[in-house]
């Protein structure tokens, strides 16, 4: 997966509301976000707090582009998971 051209390793899965990215990545692509002040739950895992949310982020698959939208946050395993959101747009 390219995200505003740079290559990322992602996880494609069903079970996430939305689609995320670690801060770290967001911030070395440069991604432009929106600082928000919400936390997250993930099962097995102690409550995080949303960086922010990036719009209109650039991704390519294949021969597929689009906008998609990422909630960027603190992750250890993937630089991004892209979830339900991502396969119902």
């Amino acid at each position: 997966m390219d995200v505003v051209g740079s290559p990322l390793m992602a996880m494609l899965d069903s079970r996430p509301s939305h689609n995320f990215i670690k801060g770290d990545v967001a911030r070395r692509l440069g991604l432009k976000f929106v600082p928000t002040r919400p936390s997250f739950k993930v099962v097995n895992s102690e409550e995080g707090r949303v960086l922010g949310i990036g719009e209109d982020v650039p991704v390519k698959i294949g021969s597929w582009k689009e906008k998609v939208d990422f909630t960027i946050i603190k992750m250890d395993d993937y630089e991004a998971v892209l979830g339900i959101e991502f396969m119902i747009e």
